[in-house]
């Protein structure tokens, strides 16, 4: 059976009523989630191109087969992963994140990192990206500051004025600091993982793609409610 027939299956039984299937709310999410990839979900902004595609359609036209399961915080997230209640989460690059230097740093190579700073998420997957991106110039003892820059909309600003030397962002912030000069790290773009994630990444990517897309087309004001939905 391909993906879009199984993709098409999981579709039929979400939107049939339960009283055709003979299946309980329960059932028909527990049904669905053996066949998607299940994605957790909380309302920071790291997650906006899950909730949009979501919102838009995306992730049922583009046959994504996905399932996004929302949760009020990241621990809460976190644990239902440990439990195995969802297959991957924001942490887990199912946001692919992006490895940009300044446009005034004038940084094309890792190499040149030494001695440069480095926003990221604090102690999240962004800065796991960092230390293993700049793992080969600690291990020559040279220094590399990594600082916690929390909000995303912060960090690209200080990335395209140049208060500090490089970043990891996810789309659409990725696209706008390139769009004002920002350069990407060849080979550090993180790729999707997770359960099934060779065969889904690319459709679920598309999704992602579009939504930035409108993300970006229309400011992320204007979809900031989808996180809360």
């Amino acid at each position: 059976m391909t993906m879009v027939m199984s993709a098409a299956m999981v579709l039929s039984v979400a939107c049939s009523s339960s009283e055709e299937t003979n299946l309980s709310p329960e059932e028909i999410e527990q049904h669905t989630s053996a066949k998607a990839l299940r994605v957790g979900v909380v309302p920071i902004e790291e997650c906006l191109p899950v909730t949009v595609a979501q919102h838009l359609g995306l992730l049922d036209s583009l046959h994504a087969d996905v399932l996004v399961k929302r949760y009020d915080a990241l621990s809460e997230c976190k644990a239902a992963k440990e439990k195995g209640e969802i297959d991957v989460m924001v942490e887990d690059s199912t946001i692919a994140f992006t490895f940009l230097t300044s446009k005034k740093s004038r940084i094309h190579r890792i190499s040149q990192l030494s001695d440069k700073v480095i926003a990221a998420d604090g102690d999240g997957y962004s800065t796991k990206l960092a230390y293993e991106a700049i793992d080969s110039l600690l291990k020559q003892k040279r220094h590399v500051f990594v600082i916690r820059v929390e909000d995303l909309s912060v960090r690209t600003r200080m990335l395209m004025t140049g208060n500090v030397d490089a970043a990891l962002l996810p789309e659409p912030w990725a696209t706008m600091a390139k769009k004002a000069g920002a350069y990407e790290v060849e080979g550090q773009r993180s790729k999707v993982k997770g359960r099934r994630a060779e065969g889904l990444s690319k459709k679920f990517r598309e999704a992602l793609r579009v939504a930035s897309d409108s993300i970006d087309r229309y400011g992320k004001e204007n979809y900031a409610y989808t996180l809360d939905k």
